[in-house]
């Protein structure tokens, strides 16, 4: 056996996006992703107690509503309170992720919270139609019954066709735009030394959990949120379709999807949702780089996710898609976000 000293210290040499050129920046030795860690409790106990809170509160919302009935006849009141619901998710993430640097609770929050909890709100006190919650929720549970009864596989197939070819364009954007391809100021580097300092320093196995959630059930939440439960309420206060054929349709008749609001109403809801996806990327992407990068991530992340959510709003509304296409568009992007993620903490990009 052959003792060789130990190489003098160098310090790690920096490259565009603020992290190093090594690896591993525990003296060269790498993390055991696997080990679990005393932060997955915490982890896993967050997915039970925000959820229950989250219902808790809706439940006594809805109790409080039948003890003394009424709701806010202001339609001005009403529709300010709908665009504030809106922008909810991303006061979430800039209150947990930003000020609290917890971007479990962040996501949390914002299906339970801002995706649940505010519409429950919004439709028990503050909806024009004086119709009590159940209504309401019998409108769209009457939408998602309609489109099982319609011929759902042929929807989610093609819905996984759409996904995976935006999948495979998501996922070779990204190697180009890696830091090991060329290295420049806007290029993209390893993700997981700023999601570490942002919450997300977590064990491989909840991190795959977290994957499983955030695969499957956020596509669920965003697309009920922003593809039908916004896309009609905005419809119906502040961007309504003035079609002329809506004239001839019974008063409760419920309209089809593209009928539901106008052009100005579905790019509304568009960048909306691209929104609160500025406040991750910036964190992941542009934290330890110049003012000027992260402004240019902020304003191309907004631009990219808007066209985006009109993707998903033009499949929600096309007859052959439908809510059941669009979730399955939303789960394929999701998965392509967990890949990309998921080669940051093996160390390939």
């Amino acid at each position: 056996m052959v003792f060789r000293a130990a190489e003098p210290y160098r310090p790690l040499e920096p490259i565009g996006d603020g992290e190093t050129s090594e690896r591993w920046l525990d003296q060269d030795k790498p993390r055991d992703v696997w080990a679990t860690k005393s932060h997955d409790t915490w982890g896993y106990w967050a997915y039970i107690w925000v959820p229950c809170l989250c219902v808790f509160l809706a439940a006594i919302v809805i109790v409080l509503n039948r003890l003394f009935p009424g709701r806010l006849s202001n339609r001005c009141i009403g529709a300010c309170f709908l665009l504030f619901v809106g922008l909810a998710p991303l006061i979430c993430m800039i209150i947990f992720i930003e000020v609290c640097f917890d971007t479990l609770l962040a996501m949390l929050f914002m299906h339970w919270g801002c995706m649940l909890f505010l519409p429950i709100v919004y439709l028990t006190f503050f909806h024009p139609d004086d119709k009590p919650l159940s209504a309401q929720l019998k409108v769209y549970m009457g939408m998602l019954v309609e489109e099982f009864k319609t011929g759902p596989s042929m929807r989610l197939f093609l819905g996984c066709l759409l996904g995976i070819f935006m999948l495979i364009i998501g996922l070779a954007f990204v190697a180009l735009m890696s830091c090991r391809l060329f290295r420049w100021p806007l290029c993209i580097g390893n993700l997981t030394r700023h999601s570490r300092l942002y919450g997300l320093g977590y064990s491989l196995p909840f991190l795959i959990s977290t994957s499983v959630y955030f695969s499957l059930i956020n596509p669920t939440f965003e697309e009920l949120f922003w593809r039908v439960f916004l896309h009609r309420e905005i419809g119906k206060v502040v961007c309504p379709a003035n079609l002329p054929d809506l004239k001839d349709l019974d008063s409760e008749e419920e309209p089809q999807p593209h009928q539901l609001c106008n052009e100005c109403g579905r790019w509304l809801v568009s960048v909306l949702y691209a929104s609160y996806h500025v406040v991750p990327v910036r964190f992941l992407v542009a934290t330890s780089r110049a003012w000027w990068i992260g402004v240019l991530f902020g304003v191309g992340t907004v631009l990219c996710m808007s066209v985006l959510g009109r993707i998903l709003v033009w499949a929600r509304e096309s007859p052959s898609l439908g809510i059941i296409g669009a979730w399955a568009i939303h789960v394929w992007v999701d998965i392509a976000v967990c890949l990309v993620f998921a080669a940051s903490v093996f160390g390939y990009n």
